[in-house]
């Protein structure tokens, strides 16, 4: 997703009107995707290892602060760009968005990397198969939501096929079967050959 919108961005001609509002669409969407699982992970993940390790969380926390601070730039430079009016203003602007975007992407990199490295090892270390599916299935919810589906189309769009059939098995059960079978549909339509198994 963020690679994806990278280079959508560095191939945007800002002078265009429609590639402008192609990738500025996309763009927030993929910040509010970020937002929603910076959000999830404090609410549901972060608090129940707090206890096992209070530095970790606080770093992660003060990380999550410094990603809001550089979603939050690239909002308002979104929003600049939506108000100029200027072939030069729009392609200045295209290029701050570039820049910045770079430094939200290096972020986001280390910190996916951290998380991955330290708090997937510190939940697999304390915390039962059970309870951490109970995190995710948290996260979930009961309800299908175009939030949850288009977070899962992009998951799936950077995985390999056993491992969507590994992760839908897994889910399996947990989720309704509502929610399963749209999840199934999704891995589909991105190309696997999947069924309700």
């Amino acid at each position: 997703m963020l690679f994806d919108t990278g280079m959508e961005l560095q191939k945007t001609d800002f002078r265009s009107t429609s590639q402008r509002a192609d990738v500025s669409s996309k763009l927030t969407e993929v910040l509010e995707l970020i937002s929603r699982h910076s959000f999830h992970e404090d609410r549901y993940i972060f608090p129940p290892i707090a206890a096992y390790h209070s530095k970790l969380m606080e770093e992660l926390e003060k990380d999550h602060l410094y990603g809001e601070a550089l979603n939050e730039q690239l909002l308002k430079l979104l929003e600049d760009l939506k108000a100029a009016d200027h072939p030069h203003k729009w392609q200045t602007l295209g290029l701050q968005i570039c820049r910045a975007f770079n430094r939200y992407l290096a972020f986001h990199l280390q910190h996916m990397e951290k998380e991955e490295e330290k708090v997937n090892q510190l939940l697999w270390e304390k915390f039962s198969d059970q309870e951490i599916a109970d995190m995710k299935g948290a996260i979930v919810g009961p309800d299908l939501s175009s939030h949850l589906l288009v977070e899962v189309d992009w998951i799936l769009k950077s995985i390999s096929e056993s491992e969507a059939d590994s992760w839908l098995q897994g889910i399996r059960g947990r989720v309704s079967e509502t929610i399963f079978n749209a999840f199934v549909a999704l891995a589909n339509k991105n190309g696997f050959r999947v069924d309700d198994h």
